[in-house]
């Protein structure tokens, strides 16, 4: 089970912080709380280019992991944009693989679907996705059973 686990996520466009809205800092507080919680220190970096592999790298070796959690956006579900909302994501696909270290041994992977939250937005339900993410690892003995996170 993780003790110090770094989070590496590619979360795609709908979970684009904004003026309006901070969904990415909203979903790394979100999880690193619920980990927190469940006694796993944590950090989280957000990887959207081939450029922000070097930083990641360097946040991970300082933070000296014993596992790697990566999070990467496979599929969206798209819908002409509303004038009321601009999103036209209604849904996302992501894919998560779990890897200790230093070995780079993949332990568990886990394919998660996510449907858009309020006002049809996607990133507007990085709470629920969290919660999907751990209890998926806690009915998989990823983590702990007494981690499991309430609904939201």
């Amino acid at each position: 089970m993780p003790k110090r686990l770094f989070v590496s996520a590619s979360l795609g466009a709908g979970f684009q912080d904004t003026i309006l809205s901070k969904k990415r800092t909203d979903f790394s507080n979100d999880f690193h709380a619920d980990l927190q919680s469940c006694g796993v220190l944590s950090e989280i970096a957000f990887v959207e280019t081939t450029a922000l592999h070097i930083v990641t790298d360097e946040r991970m070796k300082s933070f000296a992991p014993d596992t790697s959690l990566s999070i990467q956006w496979t599929n969206a579900v798209t819908r002409p944009s509303s004038s009321l909302t601009g999103d036209p994501l209604v849904a996302g696909d992501f894919h998560l693989e779990l890897m200790t270290l230093p070995e780079k041994i993949v332990v568990w992977n886990a394919n998660i679907h996510l449907s858009a939250g309020p006002m049809g937005i996607l990133g507007n339900n990085g709470d629920v996705f969290v919660t999907s993410i751990i209890n998926r690892m806690v009915a998989d003995r990823v983590l702990p059973a007494n981690c499991l996170v309430p609904v939201k």
